[in-house]
């Protein structure tokens, strides 16, 4: 049979090991993990725009200035990651 007793003597005895009770779940992201998924977002920004900096992009986009500061802009996010970045707008694509 179930006893309540049985089950909060459990779980005293993992805190008292040195387990910290869960007070919410899913636990809030530490710091290293949002830095970690900033880079994350970060790299998947530039891979979306990777096509812009193929040698045909220079004389085919209109904006391919556009791209490369947006682009600066994301990769000084990637090399130093925060824990709630704010993205730049990225351009759009202005074809010649």
């Amino acid at each position: 049979a179930y006893d309540p007793a049985d089950q909060q003597h459990l779980i005293e005895d993992v805190v008292a090991q040195g387990w910290e009770e869960v007070l919410e779940w899913p636990p809030k992201p530490t710091s290293a993990e949002l830095k970690q998924m900033c880079k994350y977002q970060a790299s998947r920004k530039l891979a979306e725009t990777d096509y812009t900096q193929l040698p045909d992009a220079e004389n085919a986009l209109a904006n391919k200035a556009d791209f490369d500061t947006y682009r600066s802009q994301i990769r000084a996010i990637f090399n130093n990651p925060v824990e709630n970045p704010t993205w730049p707008t990225p351009p759009n694509a202005v074809w010649k």
